[in-house]
């Protein structure tokens, strides 16, 4: 997670950065860095379109979208992130239920919307 997104109180509150939120509910939006499942425990940075400005790939999630926070500890080095077996074990379950999941989440998404 690079930033976390408030929005103030009031109809026309604005957003504004976070370094601590204990609901997920008032989180607006969270900026993410995207990695992708390389090998055992690591991941590597995503370039994609970006690999010709030598650039990583970075996502603004809705709240809706945001699962948990792994319950691990991370080692993060240039463009790699390696995982400890808990944070591990979690990905694993979580990728095995991956169809469950984004079935859970559409009707919060849709629901946000309206």
């Amino acid at each position: 997670v690079i930033a976390i997104y408030v929005q103030g109180g009031g109809k026309a509150g604005f957003h504004a950065s976070q370094n601590k939120v204990c609901l997920i509910g008032l989180v607006s939006y969270v900026v993410v860095q995207v990695y992708e499942h390389s090998f055992h425990r690591r991941f590597r940075a995503i370039h994609q379109d970006l690999a010709s400005l030598c650039t990583y790939c970075f996502l603004l999630v809705s709240s809706d979208n945001v699962l948990l926070r792994l319950p691990a500890e991370c080692t993060l080095s240039q463009d790699k992130l390696m995982l400890d077996a808990a944070g591990f074990d979690t990905f694993t379950q979580l990728s095995s239920l991956l169809t469950r999941v984004t079935k859970a989440v559409k009707p919060l998404t849709k629901a946000r919307q309206k």
